[in-house]
């Protein structure tokens, strides 16, 4: 039983990291909201532009 209580402990500890984490990712990502469009994008289909590693999608 000990051992369930000290993983139990770990893994909240752990959820609450993974949250602030998540957070501070999202207030990041306001910075880049629009989709990057490469100099010379390859053109799929009129206007449709390959993804960029950097998109991000709205």
């Amino acid at each position: 039983k000990d051992t369930h209580d000290s993983l139990r402990d770990e893994n909240v500890s752990i959820k609450k990291s993974y949250q602030d984490l998540s957070m501070t990712k999202a207030s990041n990502s306001n910075v880049s909201s629009r989709a990057v469009v490469p100099e010379k994008p390859k053109v799929l289909a009129p206007g449709l532009y390959a993804m960029t590693p950097k998109y991000v999608p709205p």
